[in-house]
C-alpha cells in the first residue's frame, strides 16, 4: 500500500472513532467525590446545621458546595447527611432515622450563604448543544421520598420537583430529566442552581452524581458504521486512481489492502 493511501485509510478510522465521542459531553453538576475528608452534618435534636466547602474543581458548578440540614420532628433518632466522608467516600448519602422529619439543601452558587442568588460565572450545561437532560445517578433508595432541582440565571429561575424511585427497583439507577422541565430556563447560561431533598422518616438515600448529559449519546455500532464507511470509501478512491493504469499482477498473491 501506498504511503498516501495508509495516511488516507488512518485518517478515516480516526474520524470514525472522534466523531461519534464529541456526542458525549457530560458536565458534573456535583460528583461528590471531594473535597478531601468531604462534609458530615448530623442532627440529634430539633434545628439545623449547615456547611460551605470551597475549591471542589472542575466537576461543580462553581467549585462550591452550601450545605444545609433540617430537623423539623422526631423527639429522638438523627438526621445526617454525608459527602467524601469515611463512611461514604465519593457519595452523597441522607439518612433520616424511625420517626424523624426534615429536610436537607444543597446550593452551587459559589458565595456560601445558603441562597441561590444566580452571580456565579455563566456555565454552558449544554455544551453548544450537545447536552439535553438532567443525570442523577442513584446507588439506593428504600423510600418514596422527593427531590427538588433548581436552575436558572436570575432571569429565568424555575424548580422541578419529582418522586425518588423505592426499593422495588433495581440500583444503581440513573434518572434522566429533560432540560424542558424547568420551564424557561436556558442551559447555556446558568449562573446558579440547588437541590432539596425531602425525604419521609426511615429513608436511606444514596446519590453518585449529577451531571448534564444526553439522552442520545451515538453507541458503538455507529463507531463501526462509520468506520466501515472509511474504509469503503478509500478502497473505492484506489479503484478509481487505477483507471487508465496498466495492471499488475503478482504470481500466487492477490492484490489488496
Amino acid at each position: 500500500m501506498k504511503a498516501s493511501m495508509k495516511k488516507q485509510l488512518l485518517a478515516a478510522c480516526l474520524l470514525s472513532i472522534l466523531v461519534p465521542c464529541s456526542a458525549f459531553a457530560t458536565v458534573y453538576i456535583d460528583q461528590f467525590s471531594s473535597p478531601p475528608g468531604g462534609q458530615a452534618l448530623t442532627l440529634t435534636g430539633l434545628g439545623s446545621a449547615s456547611s460551605f466547602v470551597s475549591n471542589l474543581g472542575a466537576s461543580t458548578l462553581s467549585g462550591t458546595r452550601y450545605l444545609n440540614v433540617n430537623k423539623t420532628e422526631g423527639t429522638g433518632g438523627s438526621y445526617a447527611v454525608d459527602i467524601n466522608n469515611t463512611a461514604y467516600p465519593g457519595i452523597m448519602a441522607s439518612s433520616l432515622e424511625s420517626g424523624v422529619n426534615g429536610s436537607a439543601s444543597v446550593i452551587w452558587d459559589g458565595n456560601g450563604t445558603g441562597i441561590i442568588d444566580y452571580q456565579m460565572a455563566p456555565v454552558d450545561l449544554t455544551e453548544g448543544g450537545l447536552n439535553n437532560v438532567i443525570d442523577i445517578r442513584i446507588i439506593n433508595n428504600d423510600k418514596p421520598g422527593q427531590i427538588t432541582l433548581n436552575f436558572g440565571n436570575g432571569t429565568a429561575n424555575s424548580d422541578y420537583t419529582f418522586t425518588l424511585p423505592d426499593y422495588n427497583y433495581t440500583y444503581p439507577l440513573n434518572l434522566s430529566i429533560p432540560f424542558t422541565s424547568w420551564t424557561g430556563v436556558d442551559f447555556s447560561n446558568i449562573t446558579g442552581a440547588g437541590m432539596f431533598l425531602d425525604l419521609l422518616a426511615s429513608e436511606d438515600l444514596r446519590i453518585d452524581y449529577i451531571s448534564a448529559n444526553s439522552t442520545a449519546p451515538v453507541p458503538e455500532p455507529s463507531t463501526l458504521l462509520l468506520l466501515g464507511a472509511g474504509i469503503a470509501g478509500i478502497g473505492l478512491m484506489k479503484r478509481r486512481s487505477k483507471k487508465g493504469l496498466s495492471s499488475v499482477s503478482v504470481p500466487g498473491r492477490a492484490l489488496s489492502f
